[in-house]
């Protein structure tokens, strides 16, 4: 059994982790519980499996709640992420939960998938809002003459239009 330790068994954990991460994440503790319990139902949700699996033994797959779980995710209710990410995130953990280790894909390559779901999660910079890079000012006529109050920046700006502070 120790043969089959090794980078290809990492990405699998890690693929379950993220996977928790992300129900979280969606739906804060509720959905994380609620995933959990489905991952000890079994397939038909009638019975209860007697240890928290991401996977089946009889025989060997993916446990059909993941599955279910992971191909929702995109139309997932709660979910405020891009549906590209979303998609993109889907198919990572498919690959990093393969059961079969030749298919699994490697840590370098995992690497590089989540590195372009980061980009497509990253806020698009100021100058690609078609936004001027230098700050702000905010005026107020007080006479003839418009004096300055106080200045923003434009990543400010951008933040408050989104809703953050």
């Amino acid at each position: 059994m120790m043969r089959d330790m090794g980078p290809k068994s990492d990405v699998w954990s890690l693929g379950c982790i993220l996977v928790r991460l992300l129900a979280f994440g969606i739906g804060g503790a509720s959905e994380l519980k609620k995933f959990d319990t489905k991952l000890h139902q079994s397939d038909d949700g009638s019975g209860r499996h007697q240890q928290n699996r991401v996977y089946l033994v009889d025989p060997l797959r993916l446990n059909t709640h993941v599955e279910t779980w992971l191909q929702e995710l995109p139309t997932h209710k709660d979910t405020q992420l891009p549906l590209e990410a979303c998609e993109c995130l889907r198919d990572l953990l498919f690959q990093m939960l393969q059961i079969d280790m030749a298919k699994r894909l490697k840590s370098w390559r995992v690497e590089a998938e989540l590195l372009g779901i980061r980009e497509l999660l990253r806020p698009p910079l100021a100058s690609e809002l078609g936004v001027p890079s230098e700050p702000s000012r905010i005026f107020t006529s007080g006479s003839s003459s418009a004096t300055c109050e106080g200045s923003i920046s434009t990543t400010s700006i951008v933040n408050i239009i989104r809703g953050g502070v």
